[in-house]
C-alpha cells in the first residue's frame, strides 16, 4: 500500500510540475490580437476605420507597431495608450472616441510581444523601456504635454515609466 501511495505522490508531483511549466512557457507567448481578430469581432481595425475616422501615420519604435492618431484639439496633450495583456493598439480605438476633442493626438504602442510588434512579453515587468522610448520621440517631436493612459497590464507599465522619464516629460498618468 505504501509503494502506491508513494507512486500517486510522485505522479502528482509530475503532474504539478508540468502543469507550472505549461502555464510560465505560455505566458511569455502572447496570443497575438491584430488586424484579422479585430474584423473577425466586427470592430474597427485601424483609425481610419473608426466611426469618425481619424487620419494617422504608423511607425515602429523599437520594433514596436505605433500609431499618431489626430486628435480635434491641436493644443491638447498628446496621450500614450498601453494597452494590457494579450491585447494591442487595436484596444486604444475605442477609448480614443472618448478623448478625440480634448487631445492633439493619441500614440497607441503594441508593446513587445503583443499585435504586430516584434519580441517577447515580458509581463510588464521591462516593457517600461519602449513606453520611455515613445515618450522621448513623442516629446522631441511635439513638443506637447504627454499624458500615458493604460489599462490592465498597460497600467502598471505605464506607472512605471512615467517613474524612469526625465521629470516634467510627463504631465499624469490615467
Amino acid at each position: 500500500m505504501i509503494g502506491v501511495l508513494q507512486l500517486f505522490g510522485v505522479g502528482l508531483l509530475v503532474a504539478w510540475l508540468g502543469v507550472v511549466l505549461y502555464t510560465a512557457w505560455s505566458l511569455g507567448r502572447v496570443p497575438r490580437y491584430t488586424y484579422g481578430s479585430a474584423v473577425a469581432r466586427g470592430r474597427p481595425g485601424e483609425p481610419g476605420e473608426v466611426d469618425r475616422p481619424a487620419s494617422y501615420e504608423s511607425f515602429v519604435v523599437d520594433g514596436c507597431a505605433c500609431w499618431s492618431i489626430e486628435g480635434d484639439d491641436p493644443s491638447g496633450p498628446v496621450v500614450v495608450m498601453v494597452h494590457g495583456w494579450s491585447r494591442s493598439r487595436i484596444a486604444a480605438l475605442v477609448r480614443f472616441e472618448a478623448l478625440r476633442g480634448v487631445v492633439s493626438r493619441v500614440v497607441a504602442i503594441d508593446l513587445p510581444g503583443h499585435g504586430e510588434s516584434e519580441g517577447r512579453c515580458e509581463l510588464g515587468a521591462g516593457e517600461w523601456r519602449v513606453v520611455r522610448r515613445v515618450i522621448e520621440v513623442v516629446v522631441a517631436d511635439a513638443g506637447s504635454p504627454v499624458v500615458l493612459h493604460g489599462w490592465s497590464m498597460g497600467a502598471g507599465v505605464a506607472l512605471e515609466a512615467a517613474g524612469r522619464v526625465d521629470a516634467g516629460m510627463v504631465l499624469g498618468v490615467v
